[in-house]
This record gives structure tokens, C-alpha cells and sequence, in this order.
């Protein structure tokens, strides 16, 4: 991502960019963001948590405030690509401040991710967001 910041006007670094944050981001944030993401370093809550549905979390309150917890979904992703993008997804909520967005599907009973456009447009008892709300927000899709 660091080399499709630095050369943001490459017609694939802008398809890059616009599918990931959007058709009006903004390119410094989103510099600031990876550069917090490339020298910026997470604390490790549970390195394999059992028991506990996903693959990772960042604590949002009291003693796990910003610490990340892998979860056995983790380790059972296939890849190393997988594994990575799980690792930096969860490293931009600590560093960057980035949030989920979900919604309540009621025929699926459990909540599935949305956009940031789609969020907006969920009635308030819905949604849901997810994440630390202490830095400006950027969406980050992986």
C-alpha cells in the first residue's frame, strides 16, 4: 500500500485506492494511516484464544483497551495472505482508529459487515460499529 500511496495518480494505484476507501478519500490520511501502520507496533492480548468465535479482536474498554486477541479462526485461515491481511486489518484499529461497520441481518440472526455508504443508510437499531473511535476514521477493506 506504501508504494500505491506514493504514486496515487497510477491509473492501478487509483482503482486500488477508490476501492478501498472510496471515489473522494483522502490521500493524506490514508499516507498518514500507512505510515502509522508500517512503523507502529500492537500489544498481543492472546496469541490463540480457544473457545471464542472469529479470528481476531482489538479490545475497545478497560484492561484490553488497544490489545489484540487472535482467535482460533486465525489460525485456521489457509493462507499466509489471509493471516497477514487479518494481522494489518486488526492493526489499523489500533494504530489507525479504523472501524467496522455491521448491520443486524435478522434472516441470517447475526451481524454481517457493510460499507461506510451502506451504514449510513442502516435505521440506528440495526447498526452497529466496532472499533476504537479515538482517531479521525478511515475505512479500511482488505
Amino acid at each position: 500500500m506504501e508504494k500505491v500511496v506514493n504514486d496515487p495518480h497510477k491509473e492501478e494505484h487509483k482503482r486500488i485506492l477508490v476501492h478501498n476507501f472510496g471515489e473522494h478519500h483522502d490521500i493524506d490520511q490514508i499516507k498518514e494511516g500507512v505510515k502509522k501502520l508500517k512503523e507502529g507496533k500492537i500489544s498481543v492480548n492472546h496469541v490463540h484464544k480457544q473457545g471464542v468465535s472469529g479470528k481476531a479482536s482489538m479490545g475497545t474498554s478497560g484492561s484490553s483497551a488497544g490489545l489484540v486477541t487472535f482467535k482460533s479462526g486465525f489460525h485456521k485461515l489457509k493462507t499466509d495472505d489471509d493471516r497477514a491481511g487479518t494481522f494489518v486489518h486488526e492493526a489499523s484499529h489500533a494504530l489507525v482508529g479504523t472501524l467496522d461497520r455491521f448491520r443486524m441481518d435478522s434472516a441470517k440472526g447475526h451481524l454481517v459487515p457493510i460499507t461506510k455508504k451502506k451504514h449510513k443508510e442502516t435505521p440506528g437499531d440495526q447498526k452497529v460499529v466496532m472499533g476504537c473511535k479515538c482517531f479521525p476514521t478511515i475505512q479500511l477493506i482488505l
